[in-house]
């Protein structure tokens, strides 16, 4: 069983560069929203030609690259980002599942708690990192954005693991480990006694042991 993380949080709030002190050798990169560059250099670390990118936001062709990934012990870290886009794209194409509202939002929803469900039954010593966008309810308690009253309902993000909100406060940039307002958590044990963390994925994957000891130092 794979280890799964959600980081995620609201625009420019600094999700996709918390990841950036990932070790390229070890991570594969799944592109869903086809931005240019997350930071200066990620195109020279991450590219077809190092064969740890690709750029989709095709469910299949996800799932699909997730089965290839399976079968390479040198990749540690697998990253979507963001699951948000998989969801749009299945809500946006011209084979959008058919027939009347529900169904049409119960199926889009199938595709996010897919792709979830595929990365938990992967390997042990697997990473998944899953990037996504929140947005506050009418409580001010802020979650990942799904599509569909079916994941709505189930609550996507409790099928993950570890859940960080990032948030971009008196110009820092932080991750939130737990809180009274957010959808935010960590096993317990870890983290005790701290309520926020730096922005950076590797500090907190060293906190919860998630770290292969086999990777180049």
């Amino acid at each position: 069983m794979a280890k799964t993380i959600l980081i995620c949080g609201k625009q420019a709030s600094g999700k996709t560069v918390s990841l950036r002190n990932l070790p390229p050798e070890h991570t594969f990169w799944i592109d869903s929203d086809g931005k240019f560059d997350q930071w200066k250099g990620f195109s020279k670390q991450y590219n077809k030609k190092n064969k740890n990118y690709a750029k989709t936001n095709d469910m299949n062709q996800i799932l699909n690259l997730m089965q290839l990934i399976e079968k390479q012990p040198q990749i540690h870290y697998l990253v979507l980002d963001t699951i948000n886009s998989v969801m749009t794209k299945a809500e946006m194409a011209n084979d959008a599942p058919s027939g009347n509202g529900f169904q049409k939002y119960k199926a889009i929803g199938e595709f996010g708690y897919n792709i979830v469900e595929r990365g938990n039954a992967m390997r042990d010593n697997l990473v998944i990192i899953f990037v996504g966008h929140t947005a506050g309810n009418d409580d001010g308690f802020e979650e990942l954005i799904v599509t569909g009253k079916k994941l709505e309902k189930i609550k996507l993000s409790g099928y993950i693991s570890v859940v960080i909100i990032c948030r971009h406060e008196d110009g820092k940039y932080k991750y939130i480990i737990r809180s009274n307002d957010s959808s935010a958590r960590v096993p317990f044990g870890y983290f005790e006694g701290v309520d926020e963390a730096d922005n950076d994925i590797m500090l907190v994957l060293k906190e919860l042991e998630w770290v292969d000891n086999t990777e180049t130092k």
